[in-house]
């Protein structure tokens, strides 16, 4: 019997994850890279890995393994799951959503009418895909308000803005560049960027994230991240906690909310990453993801609750029963390293050796070095790295995190 592959489009980000988690189980990867080229840098941990330039995927079954050969198909980043849905949906292998409803996960627009429709609580909004009706709109929801794009990925120009000036300076950013233009990485096909637009209330309260994992239509494992952010105008994450540090007595209100959010999506399998804030009048959806957490917020959860949500993606994936119960009940935390201005780095003081003999830190990562230019945070590619800390509680994991990064000092001039 010939070998059986599960295909993984743009294994990038937690797609390397993904790949690891094969290599693991045993699984054979096939990568197609359509939207960020980082095949160099998985090469080393998957043979299988070919370039799409082909916008129709129908036409990718011409380099794919035979269709009887593939057990599975998922996606490897956020701006590929309507390509990995769309393979899935024609090969009819393992596990999937429908296009349908992973479009509606894309989609910012289509998922707040969605659950709109569904009378769960979303706030105030109005979608612009022309601006002739911009005035309409501001008329509608008033300043200060929130505007982010449609269709884009990593909090990419969401943005508060006061008044008609900050207004139009947003409108012409999201025309003009897209979420890859900040990518370190492309290929030659383009991720479409539509220009569209949401503008919605402020709302105000604590975040929080919400990830789930849904098997044949059974929501059958959730947890709480607390969420830190820099604020207005820009909200880049900051920290995670995993559970949460302050809130504990609301996460099963949160766990409840968000497993209706799900259904009214219509998510029949694998992971949701769900971005919720809970204001004065009860949790409101900031947007949902049907897949893995970003900013290692999976590593997190793995760390607290001996959950592998890569492994589960895969096995799913491939049409079998992942493991997700609950092994044990400790705290992770994960912490960002950025600057607070702009300038070039001329003494750094780190031990790195000492960071990875901590018994306390699990993993870090630390992208900067003396003569490196550095800028404040306005988008997470500005982050400098990060370091994440267990505990036996919320709190122990968040002070094991302070005093990891109490040894590292960074000069600029």
């Amino acid at each position: 019997m010939g070998k059986k592959y599960l295909v993984i489009i743009d294994p990038t980000s937690y797609g390397v994850d993904l790949i690891k988690a094969c290599n693991k189980l045993g699984i054979e990867v096939f990568g197609v890279f359509c939207y960020i080229d980082s095949l160099n840098e998985v090469k080393h941990l998957a043979p299988n890995l070919v370039y799409a330039k082909q916008a129709d995927v129908s036409q990718w079954l011409e380099f794919l393994p035979p269709v009887e050969d593939i057990v599975g198909v998922t996606a490897g980043c956020e701006l590929a799951m309507e390509k990995a849905a769309t393979l899935a949906n024609i090969v009819q292998k393992g596990r999937y959503n429908s296009v349908d409803t992973v479009l509606a996960c894309r989609n910012k627009g289509l998922m707040r009418q969605r659950l709109q429709e569904n009378k769960l609580s979303v706030p105030k909004f109005r979608i612009v895909n022309d601006k002739s009706k911009i005035e309409e709109a501001v008329a509608e929801i008033g300043f200060p308000l929130i505007i982010k794009p449609i269709d884009q990925g990593g909090s990419i120009h969401v943005r508060l803005v006061n008044n008609s000036s900050e207004l139009e300076e947003s409108i012409d950013l999201i025309e003009r560049r897209g979420f890859l233009d900040y990518f370190p990485g492309k290929s030659k096909m383009q991720y479409p960027n539509s220009g569209a637009f949401i503008i919605e209330e402020v709302m105000t309260g604590p975040e929080f994230s919400v990830d789930s994992f849904t098997v044949n239509g059974e929501t059958v494992f959730s947890c709480v991240t607390e969420k830190v952010t820099t604020g207005a105008p820009l909200f880049i994450e900051t920290a995670h906690y995993t559970p949460t540090l302050n809130y504990t007595s609301i996460e099963n209100e949160l766990i409840g909310f968000v497993n209706n959010v799900i259904s009214a999506l219509g998510v029949q399998q694998g992971a949701t990453h769900c971005e919720v804030m809970y204001t004065d009048e009860g949790p409101k959806v900031v947007e949902i993801a049907a897949r893995n957490a970003g900013d290692n917020i999976t590593k997190l959860i793995n760390n607290a609750f001996g959950v592998n949500l890569f492994e589960a993606t895969v096995l799913n994936a491939i049409g079998h029963d992942p493991d997700l119960k609950i092994k044990k009940r400790n705290a992770s935390a994960i912490k960002f390293l950025s600057m607070q201005k702009e300038g070039i780095v001329e003494s750094l003081e780190l031990d790195k050796r000492e960071l990875s003999q901590s018994a306390h830190v699990s993993e870090f990562c630390l992208n900067v070095e003396k003569g490196q230019k550095v800028r404040p945070l306005k988008t997470i590619f500005d982050r400098l790295g990060y370091i994440i800390c267990t505990g036996r509680t919320p709190s122990e994991a968040t002070e094991n995190l302070e005093d990891a990064f109490s040894g590292i000092n960074i000069a600029i001039c």
